[in-house]
C-alpha cells in the first residue's frame, strides 16, 4: 500500500503550480555554473573521481562544458557520413577507433525550432490503466509492466501511429525485474508514464533527466524527491530519466552505447536540438566525445550493452550485440517536421 505522502491519480495531471519558468529549464551555454556543470563536477558532494577511468570521462565532459570540444561541423567531416535526411532531422555514421575497437556509431539530429519531435513511448500506447503500483518510486504510483519486444515492432508502432513522420526508432530507457519494468522514470505527453522501480536504491544522486518543452530541450539532475516536490510533477510534458554520463556502467569497457545530449545552436541559451548516439562498442568517455563533435552541451546515458539497437526508415542501422536481438521493454520514436501546409 502507497503511503500517505502519494498523491491521488488526478494529482498526476500536469499541473501549472508545478512548472519551472523556461528561464530555469534553459541549459546555460558553455558556463562553469549551469545546474548540470555542477552535476558533471560533483554529484551532490560526490568526491573528486577516484580512478583512472573516472577521471578521463569527468576529464571528457569538462570539455562540453568549457567549450573545447569542436564546434558544430559545418560540412561532414572524414569519419562522418550523412545517411538519411527529412525535414529538421538527419541522421550521420561515425566510423573510427574507440577504446581499441572499431565502433560503429549512429548519431541523430533533431532541430526542434523546425518541427522535429521524439515519441518518449515509441507509438506504444503504455498507459496501462489507474491502477496503483505499490512499488513505484518518487510517490508516482506509476510501475506497470511493460513486456519486452524486438526493437522492429517498436518500430511498426513508431510508423503505425506517426505515418510518414516516423524517422527512426531507438532503445531507451533501462529495464530490469520480474516481470519486466523500467527501472527510471518516464512521462511523455503530460502523463507519468512510469516513475520505476530503482528509486534511490539505485544509483543515487546520479541520475539526470532529459525534459523536452516543445522547441527546447535541456538535461538537468533529477532530485531524489517525492511529490509535489519533484518535476515529474510539473508542466513539463516529456521527460526521461537516466544516469550522468560517467556513472558506473563499466565507464572504459567497449560495448554497446546508447547517450542522448543537447545543443544550441543559435547560441542563444535555449538548446534547440536534440542529439541521439547508439554505439555499437565505445567507452562512457568516447560517447561524450562523439556527441561532442556535433556541439552537445550536456549528455545522459540511457540503456546500453545488447540493448543498444536503431532503426532508420524501416532499415537496420545498428543491431544488437547479443548473439540474438535483445527485446525491449522501451523505445524512443524519432519524429520529422510535419508538412508544411500552403
Amino acid at each position: 500500500m502507497l503511503g500517505a505522502s502519494a498523491p491521488p491519480p488526478s494529482a498526476l495531471l500536469p499541473s501549472s503550480e508545478f512548472l519551472p519558468d523556461r528561464a530555469a529549464l534553459a541549459l546555460p551555454v558553455k558556463t562553469t555554473t549551469s545546474p548540470v556543470g555542477s552535476v558533471a563536477r560533483a554529484l551532490a558532494g560526490e568526491p573528486a573521481p577516484t580512478d583512472e577511468a573516472e577521471r578521463t570521462c569527468h576529464a571528457q565532459l569538462e570539455r562540453l562544458h568549457d567549450g573545447t570540444n569542436p564546434s558544430w561541423p559545418t560540412q561532414y567531416e572524414p569519419d562522418i557520413e550523412p545517411i538519411h535526411k527529412a525535414a529538421g532531422i538527419d541522421a550521420m555514421r561515425f566510423r573510427g577507433s574507440l577504446a581499441g575497437s572499431a565502433t560503429t556509431a549512429i548519431v541523430y539530429r533533431l532541430d526542434l525550432s523546425r518541427g522535429a519531435r521524439v515519441a518518449l513511448t515509441g507509438g506504444l500506447d503504455l498507459s496501462d490503466d489507474d491502477t496503483r503500483h505499490a512499488s513505484a518510486a518518487y510517490d508516482t504510483g506509476r510501475d506497470p509492466h511493460l513486456p519486452p519486444r524486438p526493437l522492429d515492432r517498436h518500430w511498426e508502432a513508431v510508423s503505425a501511429a506517426f505515418g510518414d513522420r516516423a524517422f527512426a526508432a531507438i532503445n531507451g530507457q533501462f529495464f530490469g525485474a520480474t516481470p519486466v519494468r523500467l527501472a527510471f522514470p518516464l512521462k511523455a505527453d503530460g502523463v507519468i508514464v512510469s516513475g520505476g522501480y530503482a528509486g534511490r536504491d539505485e544509483y543515487d544522486g546520479e541520475k539526470l533527466m532529459l525534459a523536452i518543452d516543445g522547441d527546447r530541450a535541456t538535461i538537468l539532475p533529477f532530485p531524489e524527491v517525492g511529490y509535489p516536490e519533484n518535476p515529474l510533477f510539473s508542466e513539463v510534458p516529456d521527460a526521461i530519466v537516466g544516469l550522468h554520463p560517467c556513472a558506473e556502467k563499466g565507464r572504459d569497457r567497449a560495448v554497446g552505447r546508447t547517450f542522448a545530449g543537447v545543443a544550441d545552436r543559435d547560441a542563444d541559451g535555449h538548446p534547440e536540438t536534440l542529439l541521439f548516439l547508439t554505439a555499437s562498442h565505445a567507452s562512457q568517455r568516447d560517447a561524450i566525445a562523439i556527441l561532442g563533435r556535433f556541439g552537445a552541451l550536456a549528455t545522459v546515458m540511457l540503456d546500453g550493452g545488447g540493448s543498444t539497437q536503431s532503426i532508420a526508415l524501416g532499415r537496420t542501422l545498428l543491431t544488437s550485440s547479443d548473439a540474438t536481438a535483445r527485446p525491449i521493454p522501451h523505445a524512443i520514436g524519432l519524429l520529422s517536421a510535419p508538412p508544411v501546409t500552403p
